[in-house]
């Protein structure tokens, strides 16, 4: 099961600190890998 269906359909076994610790330490690395593909396509970054 994915994490945005947990998120949608089972809040109450969401571990909190689990999706703060994602969203806290890995968010901004996939951020950054993703602007590099994003540059290297010649796609827009700006949000």
């Amino acid at each position: 099961m994915g994490l945005g269906n947990v998120l949608i359909h089972g809040y109450t076994r969401v571990d909190y600190e689990l999706a703060w610790h994602t969203a806290s330490n890995q968010l901004p690395d996939l951020i950054e890998r993703l602007t590099v593909i994003l540059e290297h396509e010649g796609g827009s970054t700006n949000a």
